[in-house]
């Protein structure tokens, strides 16, 4: 484990990637990761998110779940709730301020687009219009809310190659 000061940690239950049941875990953030493990204890993690190129929203809508918070990295999206609304807003503060350290370490603002897409249903919709869009040339980050229908792009794509795409698995884009 780095030896790196801790910026926050504490006890957040966390949903699987595949069973999707729901988990108590101990997440250490250390500056641009958050490790997460099954005891206090633990010196192995038994997963490590990194932040730098993530987004973190509020996700009791989508999840059911009070004070429940979405990390969406270009792998996955990770939902997980505190105990409370004042440790799931102090974990959105911790990992926001490590990603506006991070971005503004970069010398150029990055654009970002926004899309509406007609036609994403579910959370494997998400995933599907994700996984298409990371494969256009000049896609840096991609994040989607399928329940608001809205796709934010970071990054230089051609906009009419996104269009294309989009249009090509199914769905219905306009230029926001």
């Amino acid at each position: 484990m780095s030896e790196t000061i801790v910026n926050h940690s504490g006890w957040l239950t966390k949903q699987g990637a595949f069973v999707r049941s729901w988990k108590r875990r101990w997440f250490v953030q250390r500056g641009a990761t958050i490790s997460y493990f099954r005891n206090q204890g633990d010196s192995e993690p038994a997963g490590v998110i990194d932040l730098e190129s993530c987004q973190v929203h509020h996700a009791t809508r989508k999840t059911g779940k009070r004070n429940a918070l979405e990390l969406v990295t270009a792998d996955r999206n990770f939902y997980m709730y505190a105990d409370s609304s004042e440790e799931m807003e102090q974990w959105i503060k911790s990992i926001n301020e490590v990603r506006s350290l991070s971005s503004s370490a970069d010398s150029v603002a990055t654009p970002t687009l926004q899309l509406h897409v007609k036609g994403m249903m579910c959370e494997r919709c998400s995933h599907h219009v994700k996984r298409a869009l990371l494969k256009s040339p000049g896609v840096d980050e991609v994040a989607v809310d399928h329940e608001e229908e809205t796709v934010m792009i970071t990054g230089k794509p051609d906009v009419s190659e996104i269009l294309a795409r989009l249009e090509e698995a199914g769905f219905v884009p306009s230029v926001s």
